[in-house]
């Protein structure tokens, strides 16, 4: 039996209440999500260049920073609203007189967004049209208007909503102008390319001067060149990039744990943190330079040019969340002991993530030491099975029965994934097999060839549904996930999830959310992570054989 949340007499039934609305609001938020997505692959500002009008001028130049600022104004009230009033938001949600979704919404929505996509074709692709540009852009907006009102009043009343604003004072205000503030700082980011392109091509020059004695150094070009190889530092390569990146996980971990750590002092790791990655990016660049100076360019370009930076971003975010809570001096309760190393490793949750963490780990390694081809691809399975054996007795208590169900969701999510790839990137080509694998030796060929089948199908099934069905589902339920049952559920938990192991495969997320789901149906229907595990594990072998049969090695 799953435990209640520790909720006070008079909170529980505010919370009883409010379930509905997140539930709304979880399904809504991942609608528009996916609309938008959609319409971004059709809408581009620069087919509008052929129209003319003061309005058509406006949405020309300043159409996709309104749509940026509405963004992170929306983001901002949200964030700072649940953080601040709190307790305004309990009573304003006891005194609400419904919380009832009327009935006219989502169909309403379906209509306006018909009409948005007829007027977004008008506008878009037609260069010549029947309503004068300047109207058919106030209808256009007037549309995207009604297509979001509707969805808002789809999660809670427009009562509610009046009630919200009342309840949070200023900060129907006060967001608006920081979301102008933030764009203005992201427009203003790109003028500070050139300048930190420049220290970084300093930094970079001193480091490899003692290295390679035959540098030659351009600053006027920011190249750097011997007559074995050459790169040119582009202002993208500053590093503000990774910087921004990071300081945007700095504030969602203070978010997170602002009740564990000590404010201001805490806010000094982000600062910290940007320029030890600043550093970093130089020293990536220089190291790039000595491979490729050495001998394997195609390294220095490929692999290692985009992986060292996640490796850093991923170094330098891991030590701030170490440094917080080891140092006692950024602890909010400093009398509290560090945990002792015998109780970090009874942590759960290290289980249940560590083989997953670790096949990401490897990967990154693996395609920043590779060149065109990953060679290193069964490092991934070499260390997930050392985690998967380490914690192998933690996972003894765990349903891991099978039967029929999980392989026929598997045959399921298989067919909506390649129906998925030929929708939206259009018919898979046939590149046979890389040249790489042709060109070796039928030994390391097929060995290869099967150690990717196997990681795919026996190894990655197991940590992926340990880390998104086996923790992370049942943690948005109870933070004492282990007494949630397998089959626990609830709608909050069953998206969030299933939306971030979609987000996991990049451009494919939407048919990735889609089997996250169906992998966590199989889980609640038998109560068993096996049957979660067998599911991506028939979608995986699958997916393999059509791979090979098929030779779209673009789909591995």
């Amino acid at each position: 039996m799953v435990p209640s949340h520790p909720l006070s007499a008079t909170y529980r039934p505010i919370a009883a209440r409010l379930h509905p609305v997140l539930v709304r609001a979880t399904s809504v938020g991942l609608l528009l999500i996916v609309e938008a997505f959609v319409i971004s692959m059709f809408l581009d500002g620069a087919s509008l260049a052929p129209r003319s009008g003061v309005l058509v001028d406006f949405l020309r130049n300043w159409g996709a920073w309104a749509t940026r600022w509405l963004v992170a104004t929306a983001i901002l009230f949200a964030t700072f609203a649940i953080m601040r009033f709190r307790s305004q938001l309990d009573q304003a949600l006891s005194s609400a007189s419904t919380l009832t979704m009327p009935r006219w919404c989502l169909p309403m929505h379906a209509l306006a967004m018909l009409a948005f996509a007829y007027l977004s074709r008008e506008l878009y692709e037609r260069p010549v049209s029947d309503i004068p540009s300047d109207r058919l852009v106030i209808l256009w907006v007037l549309a995207a208007a009604i297509t979001t009102g509707a969805a808002i009043l789809a999660v809670a009343p427009l009562s509610l909503w009046i009630a919200v604003i009342r309840a949070t004072g200023m900060l129907a205000i006060q967001a608006p102008i920081a979301g102008a503030v933030a764009c203005w700082l992201g427009a203003s980011v790109r003028n500070l390319w050139e300048p930190a392109a420049k220290l970084t091509f300093f930094i970079v020059t001193a480091i490899l001067r003692p290295l390679i004695p035959d540098l030659i150094a351009t600053p006027e070009r920011f190249e750097l060149a011997t007559s074995r190889f050459s790169v040119a530092i582009a202002a993208q390569c500053s590093g503000l990039e990774g910087m921004a990146l990071l300081l945007a996980f700095g504030v969602c971990w203070l978010i997170l744990f602002r009740k564990e750590i000590r404010l201001p002092r805490a806010l000094l790791l982000l600062p910290a943190g940007v320029v030890i990655l600043f550093l970093l990016n130089s020293v990536r660049i220089a190291t790039l330079f000595w491979i490729g100076d050495h001998g394997a360019p195609k390294i220095a370009v490929g692999g290692f040019h985009s992986q060292a930076g996640w490796l850093s971003f991923n170094a330098v975010a891991l030590a701030i969340c170490l440094v917080a809570r080891r140092i006692r001096w950024f602890q909010a309760n400093p009398e509290i002991e560090v945990a002792s190393t015998t109780e970090e490793s009874d942590n759960p949750v290290v289980p249940y993530l560590a083989p997953f963490l670790l096949i990401l780990a490897a990967g990154m390694v693996s395609r920043a030491t590779t060149a065109e081809f990953e060679w290193l691809y069964p490092l991934r399975a070499v260390v997930a099975i050392a985690g998967l054996w380490f914690y192998r007795d933690r996972y003894r208590s765990l349903t891991l029965r099978v039967s029929w169900i999980g392989p026929a969701i598997g045959a399921l999510v298989f067919v909506i994934w390649i129906a998925g790839e030929n929708w939206v990137f259009g018919p898979q080509p046939t590149t046979g097999m890389p040249p790489e694998l042709v060109g070796a030796s039928p030994l390391i060929r097929f060995a290869w060839i099967g150690i990717r089948i196997f990681t795919a199908v026996a190894v990655v099934p197991i940590a992926e549904e340990l880390a998104f069905r086996g923790f992370l589902l049942r943690r948005l339920i109870s933070a004492d996930f282990e007494s949630v049952s397998l089959n626990g559920f609830s709608w909050m938990s069953f998206l969030v999830s299933s939306l971030l192991f979609g987000l996991l495969h990049d451009a494919r997320w939407i048919v990735g959310t889609l089997a996250g789901m169906l992998f966590a149906l199989a889980m609640r229907r038998t109560g068993s992570l096996g049957e979660a595990i067998a599911a991506h594990a028939a979608a995986n072998l699958a997916l393999a054989a059509y791979v090979l049969y098929y030779g779209t090695w673009n789909l591995w």
